[in-house]
């Protein structure tokens, strides 16, 4: 059995990890480079922790709680969220991947995709077979483009501020579906706002928010990055979606590393036959999705506490 997974990122080196521990032959295709930098808060809740089962070394700060404002007041959110450097855990990831048996290649990129033949091409020609084909490609994902499945891209905006701004994660909710972050690392802070496709709104709340915590933006690059919000299945024949590329990220938050990690899991299940634990766990991150796919005002009590 030959394996292709197009994307080296969190989702895709999971399923390169689980499926290499069978001795499966694995080929990870990622277009970066080992140890890249992706855009997001880097904020891992204690489910994507206890999937990985990560070293301590390469945890930044341990959150307890999250404060949230929404208009019903502050709400002190009993979710523990762990920072980790993305650079860091991408290393991590790969190290792992590739001890357990997978071939990870790095600047690699996928350019075109024959369903038919079951076969890829990268950009440098060569072509590669593959018996079951797994998208890990992120909100723009190749594959999903080759599945002629919809794509709904929301757009998150944030800072980078080279200091600590609070001493705890921050969440604040000034409209439905719109929502502000803070994400304090060991010497950096996260602070954003999403989920729209309205740049300017973004901006908006985002630069309000800096303003609040007196922090000085003239000087900070502002950061953008997707997240593909809708889910279209995850299953087509020998063709599996994960991470962002499958659309479980949440409305509500925008948090997807739990949900990358669940479905890297669930595929690898598929694969190796395990209808019934794939089966059950697709339902129920189905069920998770269309909860939080409602405003904040109706769901934030069912998900947070």
């Amino acid at each position: 059995m030959n394996v292709v997974i197009v994307g080296g990122n969190i989702a895709g080196l999971r399923c390169a990890e689980l499926l290499s521990n069978e001795n499966i032959n694995v080929e990870v295709f990622e277009k970066g480079n080992k140890g890249l930098y992706k855009i997001c808060a880097a904020g891992y809740t204690k489910e994507a922790m206890n999937e990985l089962l990560l070293p301590d070394y390469l945890i930044e700060r341990d959150n307890k709680y999250v404060i949230g404002e929404t208009r019903f007041g502050l709400l002190k959110i009993k979710k523990r969220i762990y920072m980790l450097s993305r650079p860091a855990l991408h290393e991590y990831q790969w190290d792992v991947a590739c001890d357990a048996g997978a071939n990870v290649h790095e600047k690699s990129q996928v350019v075109d995709i024959d369903i038919k033949e079951n076969t890829i091409e990268l950009d440098d020609s060569t072509r590669v077979r593959y018996d079951y084909l797994i998208g890990a490609d992120g909100s723009n994902s190749i594959v999903r483009k080759k599945l002629n499945l919809p794509f709904d891209n929301q757009l998150v905006l944030q800072y980078r501020v080279p200091e600590v701004v609070t001493k705890t994660v921050q969440m604040w909710f000034p409209e439905p579906y719109y929502y502000t972050y803070t994400f304090p690392h060991d010497t950096y802070t996260y602070i954003g706002c999403g989920i729209g496709k309205d740049h300017k709104k973004l901006k908006k709340y985002l630069e309000g928010r800096c303003k609040e915590l007196n922090i000085d933006t003239s000087d900070l690059k502002l950061e953008a990055f997707p997240i593909n919000l809708n889910y279209s299945g995850m299953k087509f024949k020998n063709i599996y979606l994960v991470g962002d590329a499958v659309g479980f990220a949440s409305r509500l938050t925008g948090e997807g590393i739990s949900q990358a990690l669940t479905s890297a899991r669930l595929s690898v299940s598929s694969i190796f036959g395990e209808n019934e634990k794939y089966e059950t766990g697709l339902s129920k991150m189905v069920e998770q999705m269309r909860r939080e796919s409602q405003p904040y005002f109706d769901t934030y009590n069912k998900v947070f506490k």
